[in-house]
Order: C-alpha cells, then sequence, then structure tokens
C-alpha cells in the first residue's frame, strides 16, 4: 500500500511538472509573439514616416514649380512697371510694392483690367 501511494505521488509531481513547463512554454512563444507583433509595428511606423517625408518632399517640389511659373509669369509680362511683381494664386492677386502709398487707383484699375484678361 505504502508503495503505490509513494508511485502515485510521484506520477502526480511528474505531471504537475510537465504541465508547469508546458505552461512556461506557452508563455514564452506568447511572449515572442508579442515582441514580433512590436517589431511588425514599429516597421509600419518607418514605413509611415517614410511615406510622409516622400509627401514632404512631393509638396516641396510641387511648390518650387510654382515658384518657377510665376517667375515666369512675370518675365511673360515687360509691360508692368518695374519694381512690382505680380503673382496669380487662382484669382487672388497680390501686390508687393515698395511703398503701399505707391500703389495707386490707375495701377489698381490696371491690375483688375490684366487680371480679367488672364482669366
Amino acid at each position: 500500500m505504502g508503495y503505490r501511494k509513494l508511485k502515485g505521488n510521484r506520477e502526480g509531481q511528474l505531471a504537475l511538472r510537465k504541465k508547469k513547463q508546458q505552461q512556461q512554454q506557452q508563455q514564452q512563444q506568447q511572449q515572442q509573439q508579442q515582441q514580433q507583433q512590436q517589431q511588425q509595428q514599429q516597421q509600419q511606423q518607418q514605413q509611415q514616416q517614410q511615406q510622409q517625408q516622400q509627401q514632404q518632399q512631393q509638396q516641396q517640389q510641387q511648390q518650387q514649380q510654382q515658384q518657377q511659373q510665376q517667375q515666369q509669369q512675370q518675365q511673360q509680362q515687360p509691360s508692368l512697371p518695374l519694381g512690382r511683381s505680380l503673382t496669380l494664386n487662382g484669382a487672388i492677386v497680390a501686390l508687393e510694392a515698395t511703398s503701399v502709398s505707391v500703389v495707386t487707383n490707375q495701377w489698381r484699375k490696371h491690375v483688375q483690367k490684366w487680371v480679367n484678361e488672364m482669366l
């Protein structure tokens, strides 16, 4: 009787140990999976950052193109007085004069005519 009890206890302890080992292994696997997920998230974040940088570069290129177009427009309009620059962005006309007093009503009418012709 005593021998059987001991044997049963031993088998029970062995079974418990195996269960514990399996649980630990599962936990380790879960941790590894979590780490992999974190790495994937980091990679995704890096990709997003790269995309954002590319978008910014594209925006900068577009701005440069707009500036070039504006310069071309200015060069094509030699009839405008020197010292002023006209830029068309949509329908908005920006006047850059050396002083505000230089921009007179005649000048404004001239600009309106020119804008109407362009549009």
